[in-house]
């Protein structure tokens, strides 16, 4: 994994001891469906591959896209369980019907073993574009995507989480034949007014810029920093370090990615294996990161711990007793 101001690489996420930080993760979980060699969803639900590949990492919190919100689906908790967490809070928006042939609806989740406060459902603006599959041509409508956004009490206090995914122009093309893509033509145009929106949905009260802020999940872009980097009047650094960010789907892509604030740092972050099992694997990888306060934040943290025990230790003010009467009382 990448360490944040090291070298800049970033690869597959080693097994390892739960970390001092707060590990978070994000997953692209198709409903629970996996892909065969043709890139076409397999029948059955395979939750449990994907809740055992995370159960090697032990993240704290994870964001999943393309979650089945079905009425009656447990799959959010369903990922989690083996996670070993003393309590699981978890929260979920259905955001669109679902393409993925077994799955009803798809939708966006938050689960976390810290609970979660102050929820906000953020729908972006679906693309102004005629979506065409690009395979096949057939004429489709835009899903609706969005980001889900919670509050986390982790290990060095509040931090907030946006669980993300963006519309796939990827998957469209228009009548020439041309598939549309973020970096390009009408797609760079949609990307531009989508960065817009999301820098003015994400300011806080009065437009106060975004603070302790990991913004994660399925981007759909081959360069989100053009929309993530600079957002919401903060600078956010890229998960995966300054260097090539690591494939997170099987045809080579890396959409999957995570972005934190400048008064956060990510010391690793990487790719989850998932090698594919009698053909079948997933369409996009699990990933892990590794976020800590940065260091003049992780001082403050401190230093406030500190007064904290101080104010804890020091011996409570004597209660002034009854005033006394220094005359000599007469027998």
């Amino acid at each position: 994994m990448a360490e944040d101001g090291g070298d800049g690489s970033a690869g597959a996420a080693p097994d390892r001891p739960r970390s001092r930080g707060l590990v978070v993760a994000c997953a692209n979980v198709a409903g629970g469906r996996l892909v065969d060699e043709a890139g076409d969803y397999a029948p059955g639900d395979r939750t449990e591959r994907f809740a055992a590949a995370l159960a090697r990492h032990r993240p704290e919190i994870v964001a999943v896209s393309e979650l089945d919100c079905t009425r009656g689906s447990r799959q959010l908790n369903r990922l989690v369980e083996g996670l070993g967490w003393p309590e699981v809070h978890a929260e979920s928006r259905p955001a669109s019907d679902s393409h993925i042939p077994g799955v009803g609806k798809l939708g966006i989740g938050i689960a976390s073993r810290y609970p979660l406060s102050d929820l906000r459902w953020i729908e972006v603006p679906p693309p102004p574009l005629r979506f065409l599959h690009w395979r096949t041509g057939k004429e489709l409508k835009w899903h609706p995507k969005g980001m889900l956004l919670a509050t986390a009490e982790g290990p060095f206090g509040a931090v907030r989480i946006a669980s993300v995914q963006v519309p796939p122009l990827h998957m469209g093309r228009d009548e020439s034949g041309r598939v549309y893509s973020y970096d390009r033509g009408p797609g760079l145009a949609y990307r531009e007014r989508l960065r817009d929106f999301l820098d003015a949905a994400l300011r806080g009260p009065d437009g106060a810029p975004l603070r302790r802020t990991v913004i994660l999940g399925d981007m759909n872009m081959p360069t989100p920093e053009a929309v993530f980097a600079d957002l919401a009047g903060a600078r956010l650094r890229d998960g995966f370090g300054s260097g090539p960010p690591p494939a997170t789907t099987p045809d080579g892509r890396s959409i999957d990615r995570a972005f934190v604030t400048d008064d956060l740092r990510v010391r690793e972050g990487g790719t989850i294996a998932m090698p594919p099992e009698n053909g079948l694997g997933p369409d996009h990888y699990p990933c892990v990161f590794d976020v800590r306060p940065r260091a003049w934040e992780a001082d403050r943290v401190r230093a406030l711990a500190r007064r904290r025990t101080r104010e804890a230790l020091r011996p409570a003010a004597r209660r002034p007793g009854p005033p006394t009467d220094p005359r000599p009382r007469l027998r």
